[in-house]
């Protein structure tokens, strides 16, 4: 057996947690948004456009560049194209705030990036995987409807932000006391789902472990590297490079993985490449935080 014939074990009743847990990480990121965020994207044109270029064309371009170097089966394609394609999540702004980034350009630009993702998802996708053949064969074979997939991610992503940015603007001090107490509960919840999800399915990642673990670990890698390098040709501040390679390198996994089981039958090769880059962003990206906090003269 592939691994593109693997099916994971996954009730449909999780898919519906899955999205909840999106929806709540989505409406506490929302609930830290004031409108001060907005025009300091307003006054950042090139931050905001060398983090738009980095997660729409370079990060996709580093994906497909791989994909012909390796050619990995198609299921394995599409699964890198689709987190690749995926906007960053919210775990990228505690990285970034680690990290000694511009903590208000990312939770900016995580909320622009979910914002923009219901339409640019479904084109990005649909566009990236078209420049890998065997990916654009199974994808086809699969017969996505792109409108439901921007559907889905208007009620994952757009709807719970708007939500939230009513409550954070109509109702401050509430907002605040929220955030509290949602923001590290919901990550809580979605890093316990995926964590669970993976025990559920050990004995069909174990097998697989060497086609899942070395693309993502250089995806992600590449990814943080290609953000923080087009960043500096870019001439952007230290703490605005720092925040955009995050931002370019951590994505939103638990998006690809509701798209994964709503759209591609979760499909095996997919929901694991999905599941295992969740897990991986958190021990890459505490690596680089912990590594950029770092006092200068002991770094190499």
């Amino acid at each position: 057996m592939t691994i593109d014939q693997v099916r994971l074990h996954f009730d449909p009743h999780d898919i519906g947690l899955l999205n909840l847990c999106l929806g709540l990480i989505m409406f506490s990121v929302a609930l830290e948004l004031r409108r001060s965020h907005f025009v300091s994207l307003a006054a950042r044109p090139r931050s905001v456009a060398v983090a738009l270029v980095s997660q729409s064309l370079l990060i996709p371009l580093i994906t497909l560049v791989y994909l012909y170097a390796v050619r990995p089966l198609p299921g394995i394609a599409l699964g890198l194209l689709l987190v690749a394609c995926c906007p960053s999540g919210s775990v990228a702004n505690f990285m970034s705030l680690r990290a000694g980034g511009n903590g208000a350009l990312a939770v900016s630009l995580t909320a622009l990036f979910a914002l923009l993702a219901p339409l640019s998802l479904p084109l990005l996708f649909g566009f990236w995987s078209g420049g890998y053949a065997p990916a654009a064969d199974l994808l086809r074979s699969i017969a996505v409807d792109s409108t439901d997939m921007l559907r889905t991610t208007l009620c994952v992503l757009g709807l719970p932000l708007l939500a939230g940015m009513f409550v954070s603007e109509r109702f401050s001090a509430l907002a605040v006391r929220l955030s509290r107490v949602m923001r590290p509960l919901s990550l809580l919840i979605l890093a316990l789902f995926i964590a669970l999800a993976l025990r559920a399915n050990w004995s069909v990642f174990v097998p697989y472990a060497g086609q899942i673990a070395v693309p993502v670990a250089l995806l992600n890698g590449l990814g943080m590297a290609g953000g923080y390098g087009l960043a500096r040709l870019c001439r952007l501040s230290e703490p605005d490079c720092r925040t955009i390679s995050i931002e370019s390198g951590v994505h939103n996994t638990g998006l690809s993985l509701a798209l994964i089981f709503g759209f591609f039958d979760g499909l095996g090769s997919m929901a694991l490449i999905a599941a295992w880059w969740g897990i991986w962003d958190l021990i890459s990206g505490l690596l680089l935080a912990q590594y950029w906090r770092r006092p200068i003269s002991l770094r190499f």
